[in-house]
């Protein structure tokens, strides 16, 4: 299955186009758990992936290509890093936008577009009687149903 990757002109200026492809992913993940309230701590929402889950999104780069795009968006001022698991082992980081560059996408009609409204919120209200279908399928990852493009 081919899978086609956007990313912003400006950001591949700035920051190189590997860098502005995984940007692109961080602005879509951060802004549809904005729009669904999810992983939100101290003030701003957040989205974590290991190393392996991130190589998925980018089969195209080695890990040491995604470690070092984000090492470079975060010294750049693009994202910021954080790190809020439950265990002291784990070790996965959790990445935000910055301030600035999460205003300047609230206000991008592009963003607006990209980010749809909330499951939950699209079936509120719709049928007062019916229940959901359970989900039994243990093996299923959420982020393979999640196309950031």
């Amino acid at each position: 299955m081919q899978q086609n990757y956007t990313f912003i002109g400006e950001h591949a200026e700035k920051y190189g186009v590997n860098s502005a492809v995984i940007l692109h992913t961080i602005i879509y993940f951060v802004l549809s758990n904005r729009k669904s309230k999810k992983n939100y701590i101290n003030g701003k929402y957040w989205v974590f992936n290991s190393s392996n889950k991130w190589q998925f999104f980018f089969p195209f780069l080695s890990k040491h290509q995604i470690y070092r795009c984000f090492k470079e968006l975060v010294a750049a001022g693009a994202i910021i890093e954080g790190s809020y698991n439950k265990k002291g082992y784990d070790k996965t980081l959790w990445h935000t936008l910055s301030d600035s560059l999460l205003k300047e996408c609230i206000k991008d009609s592009y963003w607006k577009n990209r980010i749809r409204k909330p499951i939950a919120n699209l079936q509120k209200g719709r049928c007062k009687s019916a229940t959901p279908i359970p989900n039994i399928n243990t093996t299923i990852d959420i982020l393979d149903e999640i196309e950031p493009y």
